[in-house]
């Protein structure tokens, strides 16, 4: 499972092919969204210890539940960042098509060789 916009560009590449491949910041995580900044009391945070900005950790305890960033520390405030880490960033790969095949009619079906379900934690997409 890749992004779309990188998805979208190696659709046509060749087996064999080595290329350097730019998605744009709108094809991949999408752009930062200030609605997923949130500030909360220290004390509603599920961790316990020393908190420091950049520490990540999941809001509950299922694992469709958000991963959010903390993007400052104010007094016993905390602010939180949901977006994903790569939202608002154009990408580059550096990428080497090894081998290629048409998808199953299985595969079609279900979104991917694992079905959408099939996504790591803090993938990015809506699944």
């Amino acid at each position: 499972m890749i992004i779309d916009g990188l998805d979208q560009r190696l659709r046509a590449a060749a087996t064999g092919a080595k290329e350097r491949v730019q998605v744009p910041f709108a094809e991949a995580y999408g752009a930062r969204d200030p609605e997923q900044m949130q500030r909360v009391r220290r004390t509603d945070l599920p961790v316990e210890g020393e908190l420091s900005i950049g520490d990540q950790f999941q809001t509950g305890p299922h694992r469709t539940d958000p991963v959010v960033t903390i993007a400052a520390i104010e007094g016993e405030e905390v602010l939180l960042d949901a977006n994903h880490p790569l939202a608002g960033v154009d990408l580059t790969f550096d990428v080497e098509v090894v081998t290629a095949r048409e998808a199953t009619p299985e595969e079609v079906a279900q979104g991917g060789p694992g079905g959408k379900e099939s996504c790591g934690e803090g993938c990015g997409c809506a699944h």
